[in-house]
């Protein structure tokens, strides 16, 4: 019997068993429908998770669990947006 392989190790594929050796995706597919997942851990003060959604069109959309208001962001625009806040953080750290 050979030794299992820890998750994240070089080479391991069990928890995306789509992925090549490597950790790189053959193949991406396109976002056709939208992709509703749940956080696993409750949000702030709200004490509740959060819900997110992939839409078409490179769009996420975040809502409260059991709340109809919705914040939308273009994926684009809070990427930018992460680098420019991430940026400066790193290279305060390296002063």
């Amino acid at each position: 019997m050979a030794p299992m392989e820890a998750p994240g190790v070089s080479g391991s594929t069990e928890l995306n068993p789509g992925a090549a050796k490597g950790g790189r995706a053959k193949h991406m597919t396109p976002l056709l429908k939208p992709i509703v997942r749940k956080t696993d851990r409750p949000f702030m003060h709200y004490r509740t998770p959060l819900v997110v959604t992939l839409l078409p069109g490179d769009v996420i959309s975040l809502r409260l669990l059991r709340h109809k208001r919705k914040v939308v962001f273009d994926l684009h625009t809070l990427y930018y947006q992460g680098v420019r806040v991430q940026v400066p953080a790193e290279k305060s750290e390296a002063s």
